[in-house]
């Protein structure tokens, strides 16, 4: 059975799953490249197996990203809504071992 939930980040270079339930998740977090190309390439720039500190990580659409792109991530969100939607992403791509998510400020 397919989730309606699930969507794709719109990044085309890698196949990774949000879980979507909320407009503001549709609209901005999904389409975090396209809204914020400049973050994407930075990403994209990092030395090889990177230590990468999302600050204000909110659903983890960048440290998802960066993760895709071989790199570490330490994701730190203290909104309780979207730290739990973090890690219901973090275990949608079954990448647990490649970040240490924090529910802090």
């Amino acid at each position: 059975m397919i989730d309606p939930h699930i969507a794709r980040l719109d990044y085309p270079k890698a196949a990774i799953k949000l879980k979507i339930t909320t407009h503001t998740e549709q609209s901005f977090r999904q389409n975090a490249c396209a809204k914020e190309p400049f973050t994407t390439a930075w990403l994209e720039s990092l030395p090889k197996a990177s230590t990468l500190y999302d600050l204000g990580a909110n659903i983890g659409s960048y440290a998802l990203l960066a993760i895709a792109l071989g790199h570490q991530v330490v994701a730190c969100e203290p909104g309780f809504a979207n730290y739990a939607r973090l890690c219901d992403n973090l275990v949608l791509n079954n990448w647990l071992d490649r970040c240490v998510a924090l529910q802090v400020a």
